[in-house]
């Protein structure tokens, strides 16, 4: 796996850390991660505007671990 969700305080399901890993195959900058972030965030906010929490919930938890990563 490319994220060590080891010491991660949020419960990693295996689709969301799957998700992720395709995410950051594709990120090869800071800008790139950040664009990411943001198009991540605004699928969030359109799922629970749309009232489809489970959906909200799963981009939820990729923010978190995706916040948490630094490009080196």
């Amino acid at each position: 796996d490319l994220i060590d969700t080891s010491s991660e305080e949020v419960d990693i399901d295996n689709p969301v850390k799957s998700k992720i890993n395709e995410v950051l195959v594709s990120i090869k900058t800071d800008k790139q991660l950040i664009q990411q972030v943001a198009k991540i965030e605004k699928k969030m906010r359109d799922a629970a505007k749309n009232l489809d929490f489970e959906t909200a919930a799963v981009l939820r938890d990729q923010l978190r671990v995706l916040r948490k990563v630094s490009l080196k």
